[in-house]
Parts: structure tokens; sequence; C-alpha cells
């Protein structure tokens, strides 16, 4: 690749003469802006590359961040300074007689979101790869944007946003990772050949799930991580036996027509529905079948893989990752429960009860019959756990996911997920002090204390007697067994039997068997000192990305 700008003209007039077959003099500047884009593309394609490699070579866990919207912005200009490129550019292309500030004129915004959250999404896509985390961006890939704006005579007229009418010069289209997304159809219990039941969907809607990729670039550190936009296409093997294909063809385009379809009617609302569950079964299966192809096993999973959840609107996560792990991969219920409830966290935007995804059963029921089996069997171990808690029936019909024949994502999420989250640290106090004050489960809040304030791995435990000394062996590193006794002594505080300032002395006393831990026990203090401070505040946790691992 170019190091200056006398390579930079040489690659520049030679892509523009393999591509259009034309010389700088006889272009057109739609033409030169593509070029451009093409050689900065290539350019970034080593970083793309080295990235991709040292995940794998590390074993590091990467981050799937499931958003509807990603407001990217044009990225030429961030793209060229990100990669230190910029100067290059703009004085080769002043020596062939082009202005680079008329090409970056000819980018479209990505017509991939509307406001706060996708420029939220954005953010993080961009902070995570210039800080160096390995963390990806999972969406639609939207035919038209929300709207395009133009005033006439001070007023203001919505156009299409057709932001594609030139190509995107920034993606790469990748067929081999390409996964069917099913639709409607029944779920049927089956025998599998070791005599055990399975359930499986039949006369289901296939559509094929076609992935887009985007490189998302770190300010000058060599990451290059992916913005994945999904693309719904015509299943290649299972075509729908009952409709025509061209009412088929129809059906599918609507799926990525446009961000945030018409939701005034049935048909619009179910479309809706139809684009959250087609990105998430898509984004979910990719990374899942990757994963069994290198291990032939899921055990690890949920260490190779977390997921973000941006608003209520991808939690059908929740329920299609179970459905994977269950009815794809042939695992029990306990082992599914255990992969989903360590991997997905979720983002809060409100906490308004109007606003808060809500979605009719038969919605369900209909589109995605097996994914509504799953929920309501979540629901069901959901009230169990609440019935052996003995919570009271207003707090419970407060925190129900499925009640007056209305999904609640919002109480999915936080039920199942490891962690929760606002925008921002004063809405997470919100979240705290009130819509999800009821979901205070210990394991979500003392596995947070562990892994906040201890590390991982750390500690592991002897409990004597019943909660009155905790014994720490530092021989043994495993932070999980040092969680699963602190729950077990939260517990007790739950029945009763002990208070939560009892319960900070017994962290306070703390017996080490060898020596040199003073780091440690400090760190234990810290502990005793904020569950002090947030003995009611629930589970909700600050930052998921504070988490070590």
């Amino acid at each position: 690749m170019f190091t200056n700008k006398e390579e930079f003209k040489k690659s520049y007039i030679a892509k523009l003469e393999e591509k259009y077959g034309l010389s700088v003099e006889n272009s057109h500047i739609s033409e030169r802006y593509d070029v451009l884009g093409e050689l900065i593309r290539e350019y970034a394609g080593k970083n793309w590359r080295h990235t991709r490699t040292q995940i794998v070579d590390n074993n590091e866990r990467q981050l799937i961040y499931f958003s509807m919207e990603f407001l990217m912005g044009r990225l030429l200009l961030n793209n060229m300074q990100n990669l230190g490129i910029y100067e290059i550019c703009k004085e080769g292309l002043n020596e062939l007689g082009i202005d680079i500030n008329e090409l970056e004129d000819q980018e479209s915004d990505a017509g991939l979101g509307n406001g706060g959250l996708g420029r939220l999404a954005a953010c993080f896509l961009d902070s995570i790869a210039s800080l160096g985390y390995p963390g990806h961006g999972n969406t639609l890939r939207y035919e038209y944007g929300f709207f395009r704006q133009k005033f006439n005579h001070g007023k203001q007229t919505e156009l299409p946003d057709q932001w594609l009418k030139n190509g995107n010069v920034w993606e790469v289209r990748k067929p081999k990772h390409a996964c069917e997304v099913q639709f409607y159809g029944r779920p049927e219990t089956y025998i599998k050949p070791d005599g055990t039941y399975a359930i499986r969907t039949v006369d289901g809607i296939s559509v094929l799930a076609m992935p887009y990729d985007m490189s998302v670039i770190g300010y000058k550190n060599g990451v290059g991580n992916t913005l994945r936009l999904w693309s719904a296409e015509p299943s290649e093997q299972n075509l729908p036996k009952h409709m025509s294909f061209t009412d088929y063809l129809a059906e599918i385009k609507q799926i990525c027509h446009s961000l945030y379809p018409d939701d005034s009617t049935d048909a619009g609302k179910l479309l809706r529905l139809k684009q959250e569950y087609f990105l998430v079964s898509a984004g979910l299966q990719s990374c899942v079948r990757s994963y069994y192809r290198v291990h032939n096993t899921l055990d690890g999973f949920e260490k190779a893989f977390v997921y973000q959840l941006n608003d209520t609107h991808p939690i059908l996560a929740i329920p299609e990752l179970m459905r994977l792990v269950m009815d794809v991969y042939g695992y029990g219920w306990d082992y599914a429960w255990d992969i989903v409830t360590k991997c997905i966290a979720y983002t809060n935007h409100t906490i308004l009860a109007e606003a808060l995804e809500k979605w009719p059963v038969h919605y369900i029921q209909r589109l995605i019959p097996r994914i509504y089996m799953i929920i309501e069997e979540i629901n069901r171990r959901f009230n169990i756990f609440l019935s052996e808690k003995n919570v009271d029936e207003k707090s419970r019909r407060d925190m129900q996911i499925i009640k007056d024949g209305q999904v609640h994502m919002a109480n999915l999420a936080i039920y199942t997920c490891y962690s929760t989250n606002g925008v921002a640290a004063i809405h997470t106090e919100i979240l705290k002090e009130s819509y999800a004050q009821d979901l205070n489960t210990p394991n979500q809040r003392i596995s947070f204390i562990a892994k906040k304030f201890l590390g991982l791995p750390y500690v592991a435990h002897t409990l004597e007697g019943d909660s009155e000394m905790l014994t720490v062996n530092i021989d043994q590193l495993d932070c999980t067994t040092f969680v699963e006794t602190v729950i077990a002594m939260a517990y007790t505080v739950g029945e009763g039997r002990t208070s939560w300032r009892d319960y900070v002395r017994n962290l306070e006393r703390i017996r080490y068997r060898d020596g040199n831990l003073d780091g440690y026990t400090s760190r234990l203090h810290y502990i005793s000192d904020w569950i002090t401070d947030n003995q009611y505040r629930g589970n909700v946790i600050e930052v998921s990305s504070e988490f070590p691992d």
C-alpha cells in the first residue's frame, strides 16, 4: 500500500483505469469518490485482517452490539484520519487536480439510524475500536433511511433517504457467512437417534440473511472491528410451497426496506417484530455456528462472546439463543440457560411505561411460535423463583414477563441478563431507584461485586458453620466458587437469618490462610462499603464494560 503521496497517486490512477477505464481528466466526480473509497477500504484491510487474527490467536472475548440503529455518519474523512493518511490523500489528490472536499460531499450518510439510539451505538463502536477492544456491531442493511429533509418556502418536506442509490463503498458482501432465518411454521416434537425428545420448527418460511461487513477503524492503533449489516434475500433451498415466488419476494423485501415501518397497523407492527427477530437470529446463528465449527462443542461459548442489547428491540436474542442451543445443537434447558444468563447484557433507554416495548402474545405466537414457547417457559420458571422467595403479589405482578396478553420485553431482559445499565450514570441511578428495584436477584448483584472489586479469578472458599466465617484459600484461584458462597450468604440475609450489617461484618472478618494479601484486604473492605451504600438498590449495575473478562 501507499506510504506517501507519490505512491498514492500511482495507486489512485491505476485503480481508476482498472475499474472505469478512464483517466483522471475524463472521470466523473462520483467515479473519483468511489475509487478513493475503495483505496481507503483496501488500505484498512490489513488492520481488519490483523485484528481478526489477534482475536483468534489470543482467544479474546468479543462483544457483539445488537442495535436496530447505527448512525455512523460519513466515513470518508473519519477513516482517512483514523488511518493517519488524510494529508497524504489530500496532497496527492490536489496534485491530480481534485479537491478532496468535493469528494467528501459525494458521500451519503448511511441511512442506518435516526437519533440518539443510533448515535449512541455508533459512538460506542468508534470508541471500542479506538480503545483497542474486540467489539462489533450488528444491524439491518436498510434500503431506505428514516427520511431526508428538504425545505420549500420555509416548510419541511420529507423525502425518501435513498442512501444506497450509488452503492456503499465501505461494505463487503460475505455470502459464506449467510444463514437461514425462519418465520411462521409450527414447533414439532420428534425423537432423536439417541432416543431422547427434541423440538424443531417445520413448515416455516425461510429467509436468507446475507451479511455486508464494514470496517470500524480505530484511531491510529491498527485495529479494525466490524459493523455487520444484515440484508434479507430469498432462500436458496427452502422456498415456500403455499405462496407464489413473487409474493415471497415482496414479503422479503419489506424486512430491510426501511428504518421504522409504519406501526399504526397490525401489518406494520408485525413487520417491526419480524425485523427485530431477523436481526438477532442472523447475528446469533453466525457466532454460534463459527464457535461450534472450531470447538465441536458449545462449552465455553459464554467466555468467547458477550452480547449487548441496545434498548428493547434486540431482546428476542434471549429466547433465540435458547432455541439455537437446544433445538439446533441438542443441549438441554439448564445448559442453554447457563450460557444465556452469562453472555447477554441490556442497555435500558427509558423507564416510561408507555415507551417500554411490549408485544401482543398473538403476534409472537403467530410469527415465531417456538420463540413464544421459550418465553412462556422462562416466565413459568421465573414465577417459581418468585414463589420460593416469598415475593408479594403486587411485586410479582409488576415483574411479570407475560401479563395482560403482552410480553414485556424489559422485564424479560432484566431478569435474564447478567448486566443492566442505563445510557448514562444518572439514568442507571434512576433505574436502581425505580423501575428495576423489585428485580433484585442476589446472583446478579453479588456476581458484579466479586467481578468489579476482586477481578478474575482470585479466590476460592470454604464456608465454616452457617455464615459466621468465610475462609479464603488463595491456592485455589476460582472466582466462581467465591461468588457462590457470597450468594449463599446473601440468601441467608433474604431469609432473615442475618442482617446486611452482619453480612458486611462477615466480609470484614474474612480470614486469610497465607500472606501478603493487603491489596485484596482493601478491596474486600471496599466491597463492604459498596454493599452498605447499595443494599436496597437492586441488581442493576453501572457499566458492563467494567467486567475484566
